[in-house]
């Protein structure tokens, strides 16, 4: 081999180079080393730090320098060092390269922090390979003066109050105070004009540190809901319930603040009504109630659905209403709910009446009053006694027809009075105002009449007179006294006497119109004892009358005097019976509602401060109404 010549075992000489081959290297005379490979050189290089796992704040303090902020994290493997980064922008964070401060433990307290203000935290492992993957962005709020660490949330917010609301030319202004919450060191307060919309907002409307804030610059009149949440260092707590509230306007500076709901509204009356070209109308009235700056008024024509009533029929600020544009001879039942800034009180008990359901034109005829009166001659003791007050509330009411009724021992008029008819049931005549109409063709222009006992022992009956007023016009008076009792049988007798009493009235109308034709337009009134009253349930006796023509002139009165004290009084008691609803009077002033103008009903038991003056005349009180009859 010239220049290249085989050696043993494989080895090969070239040029001046030993080269092994197969298992055996043979070292050249250079002696040169290996290129290291850059899989080599990554195997060997120092590693980064793992990745940060959760960073957690651990306290914090306030400082005249500046509030502090503690974290503290779990150990990284290979990180040498930790870079800790602060910042007011949460978006900033992940673009800082300068860290705010370098330590070597798992923990720092960042200082020169400005107090109660909310800061983004982030920490990065590094080592002398770099930096490693960082923790998750933390928010926190550092502490103010005054305030402390706590270590778990605050407890609930309790009840809040709207205390305090004011209107100025800038804008309305609510005080909400609430109490102090354990472990709070501020409080956030949420107001928005959505229900829902407090829930989601992310910023208060103002932060407080005490258990009291006032919002300023709200719009006037506006509904709006209020929340707030107690905060600490740890985060908020579970905030109040949400509340209500409706800024004052201007016009609302005349009325008081208040801090708690109104009182109970009381008794409501009925006190007016008319007839209008817009419907019926109806006026309420009650007492003033304590705290209470408005009312809302609820009117339907059923019992339950005045009661279930959530949007008011009207609002008012004093205690009288007039409730408009009603339909005629129509129910309607009515409930009011006392209101101030606070919220609404304790409605009052549902009370009713009917609206008029017709009258006539006035024209010259002239107003005159008449009342019904059991005086109780026969069942009540002490007639002799009692007769004189008898008279007397007459004569102080000065009627111009009255009807008595048990009066059988009532055989003397009072002065100045005289009697169209005297027996079980009386008409009396105010001298001067009324005069008998004198007989004509021999037909008689008084009588009486007793209704047959059909279902049970029958009433007292019916007397009656035809009579002419001083001014020339003509009315027809009848004075009946129906059965008592609430048994069946008593019920249908009664049912059966009223429905006898309407035809005996026609047939009577119609006989004296015949003898005589001034009677012929006169107008028939009944009056007396119907032992019935409207809210006594499963008896009819009221709207049998009703069918046939009649209505009730409580009902069809323009002003009302006394609705809830009841005409019947078996205890005679100077105590008030009450009836709440309708007013439940047996003696009642029957009309025809298109021939009449009842101006005013009362229940005429004479009164002082509240009570009935004793002694008292017999145990039912006089109903006086006045009016035109045409």
């Amino acid at each position: 081999m010239s220049a290249t010549h085989r050696l043993r075992h494989g080895a090969v000489r070239v040029g001046a180079c030993v080269l092994l081959v197969g298992a055996l290297v043979i070292p050249t005379s250079a002696a040169q080393a290996a290129a290291p490979t850059a899989a080599t050189l990554a195997a060997t290089a120092p590693a980064r730090p793992q990745a940060m796992s959760v960073v957690s704040v651990v306290g914090g303090t306030w400082t005249s320098a500046g509030s502090t902020v503690t974290l503290s994290w779990p150990k990284v493997a290979g990180a040498s060092r930790y870079e800790v980064f602060a910042s007011r922008e949460w978006d900033a964070i992940p673009t800082m390269t300068t860290p705010t401060k370098t330590v070597t433990a798992a923990t720092a307290t960042v200082s020169g922090l400005a107090a109660g203000k909310e800061y983004t935290f982030r920490v990065v492992p590094v080592n002398s390979a770099g930096r490693g993957v960082g923790s998750a962005r933390i928010r926190q709020i550092t502490l103010a003066q005054g305030e402390r660490w706590y270590t778990s949330a605050p407890a609930a917010t309790g009840q809040v109050t709207v205390v305090g609301a004011s209107w100025t030319p800038s804008g309305s202004t609510m005080k909400l105070d609430w109490a102090d919450v354990a472990r709070a060191n501020s409080y956030d307060v949420f107001v928005s004009t959505s229900f829902d919309g407090v829930f989601t907002m992310t910023t208060p409307t103002k932060q407080v540190s005490r258990s009291t804030a006032e919002i300023t610059g709200l719009k006037p009149g506006v509904k709006y809901t209020i929340r707030v949440a107690a905060r600490n260092n740890l985060g908020r707590g579970q905030s109040a319930n949400r509340i209500p509230h409706t800024t004052r306007t201007q016009s609302d500076m005349k009325y008081p603040w208040y801090t708690s709901r109104p009182e109970a509204t009381g008794l409501v009356t009925f006190v007016g009504a008319s007839l209008e070209k817009s419907g019926a109308t109806l006026t309420i009235d009650w007492g003033d109630v304590k705290r209470a700056t408005g009312y809302n008024v609820f009117a339907a024509t059923s019992f339950d659905a005045a009661g279930k009533m959530t949007t008011p029929t009207m609002t008012v600020r004093s205690s009288k209403a007039t409730l408009t544009k009603l339909r005629k001879g129509q129910d309607y039942f009515v409930r009011v709910v006392p209101t101030n800034n606070v919220g609404p009180g304790v409605g009052s008990a549902r009370v009713a009446h009917r609206t008029i359901a017709a009258e006539t034109s006035p024209g010259k005829a002239k107003a005159y009053s008449v009342m019904t009166w059991n005086v109780c001659s026969n069942a009540c003791s002490g007639i002799a006694k009692r007769k004189p007050i008898i008279d007397s509330r007459i004569r102080e009411l000065a009627p111009g027809i009255v009807g008595l009724q048990e009066a059988s021992k009532y055989t003397k008029a009072p002065a100045g009075y005289s009697f169209a008819l005297n027996g079980q049931n009386d008409i009396l005549v105010r001298n001067g105002t009324f005069a008998k109409v004198p007989v004509r063709a021999k037909v008689q222009t008084t009588g009486t009449k007793k209704f047959a006992s059909r279902y049970a022992s029958s009433g007292k009956g019916v007397a009656w007179a035809a009579l002419r007023h001083s001014s020339g016009q003509y009315v027809v008076v009848f004075n009946t006294h129906l059965v008592v009792g609430t048994s069946k049988a008593s019920t249908k007798q009664r049912q059966y006497e009223a429905d006898q009493l309407a035809t005996f009235v026609n047939q009577t109308m119609n006989q004296l119109g015949k003898s005589n034709p001034a009677l012929r337009g006169a107008s028939p009134v009944l009056l007396g004892d119907f032992n019935v009253s409207k809210g006594r349930e499963g008896d009819a006796t009221a709207s049998v009358l009703l069918k046939r023509g009649w209505a009730d002139a409580f009902d069809q009165a323009r002003s009302l005097t006394g609705q809830h004290y009841n005409s019947a009084n078996p205890k005679m008691s100077a105590k008030p019976v009450v009836s709440v609803t309708w007013g439940a009077h047996v003696d009642k002033v029957m009309v025809k509602p298109s021939r009449t103008i009842v101006t005013s009903w009362e229940q005429a038991g004479k009164m002082k401060n509240g009570r009935f003056v004793t002694p008292l005349g017999s145990d039912h009180h006089p109903i006086l109404i006045k009016g035109i009859f045409r």
